[in-house]
């Protein structure tokens, strides 16, 4: 038995068109749903409140059209995670909507709003949504819990979580979701513990990450894609499949001060891009007067591009040398002008870089609006 696994879609997303988002859905996603049993839908399937007078609207709601269709034609359950309330709110109930009218009465269509437990082609499947009413993980893991007693279930195959673990945390990083799992706290669990939320894949013990599906921001230049399971008695397979067609997100460090040669760094960094698609580029760069300058040269040169500049200090060199592995910070929260500085602060551990200094940085590069 097989079956796929996709979140964090973020369909209206403010930056990665939805027709894009769709056409890719379509190409790489929807047309594996013929070869599994069933599919997963993690959450997250929408970034913000769709409102009809939204040009995305079209495309944001046809891609779940795309996928219902599909899956009636094959006669394939399509199972649905409640994600972050301030991604999709109250929405997904628009794929009951479109069930009823695009006809498909037979579709084996299934949305989890709350902590649930289900059973599916003789598997045993926990279900546990973002945004929990609950003061700690162990609270609502009993709640999952007591729906497994409620159908005299012991263990279970798999868990879908959208939500957060601590093992996916900077050991600095002390604000956290009050409901943060950890790893251990899932001994019934036969198989996999299979989450969204978090964009970046990873793999500990039985607690898998699935990724995003496309990339949405700076930051994120890892593959992106969705996961295909294969299931056996007493184990299961993991198969990550990639977005091939994700938007290009790319951050270059430029660390000369001369506008002539970080110009030669740029359009050598930007030769290797492909133009005939969508990138945003990110360059780090010693003083605003490069960057505006090298925006200017970027505006003229590759009007294609979407440029954008960040300032570095010592501190920052430091971590973002190009010969080291790129600098990682996660929070519990969404990232704000509140709670990044200090975050940011904790990571470097650098005195000599202020609070105020960061707030600084963060209200320049906060978007109009």
């Amino acid at each position: 038995m097989k079956f796929l696994f996709t979140g964090d879609v973020h369909l209206g997303h403010y930056k990665v068109p939805s027709d894009l988002i769709r056409a890719r859905l379509k190409k790489h996603f929807v047309s594996r749903i013929k070869e599994v049993d069933f599919v997963v839908i993690g959450g997250d399937w929408y970034d913000c409140e769709i409102s009809l007078v939204d040009n995305q609207v079209g495309d944001a709601l046809g891609a779940g059209d795309d996928l219902l269709k599909e899956a009636h034609l094959h006669n394939k359950p399509v199972l649905i995670l409640r994600g972050t309330i301030s991604h999709d709110r109250n929405q997904l109930r628009l794929f009951e909507v479109s069930k009823t009218q695009l006809g498909l009465d037979t579709l084996d269509l299934r949305i989890y709003n709350k902590i649930s437990v289900d059973d599916l082609n003789g598997l045993k499947l926990g279900f546990v949504p973002d945004d929990l009413p609950y003061s700690s993980s162990q609270e609502a893991i009993q709640v999952l819990r007591d729906r497994m007693d409620e159908k005299g279930y012991k263990e279970l195959d798999y868990v879908f979580v959208h939500g957060c673990f601590h093992h996916i945390f900077p050991e600095n990083v002390t604000k956290r979701p009050k409901c943060t799992f950890r790893y251990d706290e899932f001994p019934f669990v036969k198989k996999k513990v299979i989450c969204a939320h978090i964009h970046t894949p990873s793999e500990k013990e039985l607690i898998i990450y699935a990724g995003s599906f496309d990339r949405l921001r700076q930051g994120e230049e890892e593959a992106k894609g969705f996961l295909m399971i294969e299931d056996h008695k007493d184990h299961c397979n993991t198969t990550f499949i990639e977005n091939t067609d994700a938007t290009c997100f790319k951050s270059v460090l430029i660390k000369e001060k001369d506008i002539e040669k970080a110009i030669r760094i740029f359009t050598k960094f930007v030769s290797k891009l492909d133009l005939t698609k969508k990138n945003f580029i990110r360059v780090l760069c010693t003083s605003a007067e490069l960057g505006v300058g090298l925006r200017k040269f970027s505006q003229k040169t590759y009007p294609e591009l979407e440029y954008d500049y960040g300032l570095i200090n010592s501190a920052l060199n430091k971590l973002l040398d190009v010969k080291k592995e790129p600098m990682v910070l996660t929070l519990g929260d969404a990232p704000t002008p509140a709670n990044l500085p200090q975050a940011v602060l904790s990571y470097l551990g650098e005195t000599h870089l202020t609070l105020e200094r960061v707030q600084a940085l963060l209200e320049r590069a906060r978007p109009n609006g």
